[in-house]
C-alpha cells in the first residue's frame, strides 16, 4: 500500500482512466487475472458450490465477477473439463464437500478453492479411474452437446425437464466411473437429500427435513431397503425363507411413534401392503405389541437385548418402533438397522446346537 500511495505506481495509477473514463482505484488494487481463464472450455460455478454451468466454445471468451469461479483447461481438452463439471455437480462431490470442506464446516455458504482441489479427480489415464474412463468422458461430454443443442433450438420454450434428466443420466456415470455400489449411493444420496439441508444453515427458519415427518413413498423405501438387505444375507446360506414387510402400525394419528412389522415367510412371493394402515385400524394392535415388548425388557435373556434401539424379535417377527421423524426412516438408517439385525440372526446361528 505504501507503494501505492507513493511516487512511483501511485503516481501512475492517479492518472490512469479506462476507456469508460473510470478513475483507477488505490483502495482496491489487483493484478490483471490470467486471460486463459475466461476461454472455453470452461467449468464455472459460484462460490457457494450450488450453481455449475458447462462452456465449451473455445473462440469466444465469457466475462464474469469475482464471486463465479472456473476452471479451464490449457489445452483446450473439452472432455476433461465436461468431465469436471459432471463430477463436482453431482451429489458424490457434494458429499465429499459436505464432510471436508471447512466453509461447510464453520457453517458459511462458501466453498474455497483448496477445498476443491482436494477433491478426488482421476483421469482415464490414472489406475484409480475406470476401466471404460475413455467412454464415460465421451457420453459425458455428448450429454453436454445434446442439451446445449436442445436450449438454442428451443430458446424460449425449453422443456426444463430435459436439464434434469440430463443431469440424472451425468449423476449415473460419475457413478460408473468413480465405481460407487449400490450401498454407497444410498448413504451419498441420502445425506445430499436431507442430512445436509438439515445442518446447513439456511434462509427460511423451522425444521430441517431430518425432523420432518416421513411419508408414505420414504417408509416404503426404508423398509425395501431393509429386507433387501437381509434377503441378501439369508441366501448365502441357502435359505428359502425371506423376508417380507406385513405392516406399519401407529398408535393414533399424528403420532410421534411408528412400529414396523417384518416377518419371515417361507418363500419371496408375499407381497407388501402399500402403505401404512388406517391409525384406527392399528391402535389396538400397536398397544398389544408394545406391551409385549415392554414384558421382554424385563426378562434377562430377551431377544430384545441382542438388538440396539427398539428392535424386537419374536418368533417369526421382528418389530422396529422409532420416532416418526424422517432421519429414522431413511436408506441409509434402513442399511443400519439390517446390519443389526442380520448380526443378531448370525450369533443365534452360531449359538445353535449343530
Amino acid at each position: 500500500m505504501d507503494d501505492c500511495n507513493g511516487q512511483t505506481v501511485g503516481s501512475f495509477l492517479g492518472g490512469h482512466r479506462s476507456r469508460k473514463g473510470t478513475k483507477a482505484s488505490l483502495s482496491h488494487l489487483r493484478r490483471l487475472p490470467n486471460e486463459r481463464i475466461f476461454h472455453g472450455p470452461l467449468f464455472i460455478h459460484n462460490e457457494g458450490f450450488t450453481k455449475f454451468a458447462f462452456y465449451g466454445d473455445c473462440q469466444n471468451a465469457i466475462r464474469f465477477q469475482h464471486s463465479l469461479h472456473s476452471f479451464a483447461s490449457l489445452t483446450g481438452d473439452c472432455r476433461a473439463v465436461s468431465l469436471l463439471t459432471a463430477f463436482l455437480q453431482s451429489p458424490l462431490a457434494q458429499y465429499l464437500v459436505f464432510f471436508s470442506a471447512a466453509g461447510w464446516i464453520a457453517g458459511r455458504k462458501r466453498i474455497h478453492m483448496e477445498d476443491k482441489l482436494h477433491l478426488p479427480f482421476p483421469l482415464p489415464n490414472s489406475p484409480y479411474a475406470a476401466p471404460d474412463a475413455e467412454n464415460i468422458m465421451d457420453q459425458i461430454l455428448t450429454e453436454f452437446e445434446k442439451l446445449a443443442a436442445a436450449k438454442k433450438k428451443q430458446g424460449a420454450f425449453f422443456d426444463p425437464d430435459e436439464s434434469r434428466l440430463t443431469k440424472e443420466r451425468l449423476d449415473e456415470l460419475i457413478y460408473q466411473y468413480y465405481g460407487v455400489g449400490k450401498n454407497e449411493r444410498i448413504l451419498i444420496e441420502d445425506t445430499c437429500r436431507i442430512h445436509s439441508p438439515s445442518v446447513r444453515p439456511g434462509g427460511r427458519k423451522g425444521k430441517g427435513p431430518a425432523l420432518m415427518n416421513p411419508k408414505d413413498p420414504e417408509i416404503d423405501s426404508y423398509q425395501e431397503t431393509l429386507c433387501q438387505s437381509i434377503n441378501q444375507f439369508i441366501s448365502k446360506f441357502g435359505s428359502r425363507r425371506k423376508i417380507a414387510f406385513e405392516s406399519v402400525l401407529k398408535p393414533i394419528q399424528k403420532s410421534r411413534l411408528r412400529l414396523l412389522v417384518i416377518r419371515l415367510i417361507d418363500d419371496g412371493r408375499k407381497k407388501a401392503r402399500a402403505g401404512p394402515l388406517k391409525p384406527d385400524q392399528t391402535s389396538d394392535e400397536f398397544s398389544e405389541i408394545l406391551s409385549r415388548m415392554e414384558k421382554a425388557l424385563g426378562n434377562e435373556d430377551a431377544p430384545f437385548q441382542y438388538l440396539r434401539g427398539f428392535k424386537f424379535l419374536e418368533e417369526d417377527h421382528v418389530y422396529i418402533l422409532k420416532p416418526d421423524i424422517l432421519r429414522h426412516w431413511t436408506r441409509s438408517a434402513a442399511l443400519n438397522d439390517a446390519d443389526e439385525i442380520i448380526s443378531h440372526l448370525a450369533n443365534l446361528r452360531r449359538s445353535k446346537p449343530q
